[in-house]
């Protein structure tokens, strides 16, 4: 699969910061495997693959965890994810998603957050591989992780609302007038009040006072 870029979520690749094992502990209860299938009969799955990821170690995990993969679906090839994926379950009757991680629902945070909340809507249940952790829109954990996912959508989305609104101009620095600087110092007055006399910043104020108190360079020195 094509290097995908996108925001700790770490679930995967551009997910920094959100971890899927933290988020759940170890994903169980003592003693008891955090993919363990819940049905007393194998329980019918889908796999969910990457591009260009190869279904046969994807197959050999889900066989190792008592998992019948009725069939398979590439990212890649689901033009409206995870449409495809949903139609293979439907069709199969299965009712357990197998992907990689999270970042095979989709290329970015947001289309992996929505391809997530249809699974769930249609009552599938997800197992992300690499962690082995089973999540479905039932359990605790599983509506853990979709507040989790719902709130970084969000910061993401207001990050970019903020990058793309125009910078305002800001008024042109002010000349500071240092006769009159050293006047209001020697006067008492304090950093706010000569700032306000001014109409400068305090920072500005700060630093000319600073350099004043260093004095000029020395010439042919350092």
């Amino acid at each position: 699969m094509a290097q995908r870029a996108g925001g700790h979520l770490e679930v995967c690749g551009w997910s920094r910061g959100l971890d899927l094992k933290a988020l759940g502990g170890r994903g169980a209860s003592p003693g008891v495997a955090p993919h363990a299938p819940e049905e007393s009969r194998p329980p019918l799955a889908v796999l969910y693959l990457r591009d260009g990821e190869p279904e046969r170690d994807l197959r050999t995990w889900a066989e190792e965890h008592g998992y019948v993969v009725v069939g398979s679906v590439s990212a890649s090839e689901d033009p409206d994810p995870p449409s495809l994926l949903l139609d293979l379950c439907g069709r199969s009757g299965a009712g357990t998603v197998l992907v990689r991680d999270l970042q095979t629902l989709g290329p970015s945070l947001q289309s992996s957050y929505e391809a997530l909340r249809r699974i769930y809507g249609s009552g599938i249940s997800v197992v992300f591989v690499d962690r082995g952790l089973r999540v479905d829109g039932r359990t605790a954990l599983g509506r853990l992780l979709m507040e989790a996912l719902s709130m970084a959508v969000g910061l993401a989305a207001s990050q970019q609302a903020d990058r793309q609104l125009p910078r305002r101009a800001g008024r042109p620095p002010r000349a500071l007038d240092e006769s009159e600087l050293r006047r209001l110092r020697d006067m008492g007055l304090s950093v706010r009040a000569i700032a306000r006399e001014l109409d400068v910043s305090k920072s500005t104020v700060w630093r000319k006072l600073k350099e004043l108190e260093a004095g000029p360079p020395e010439i042919g020195k350092g």
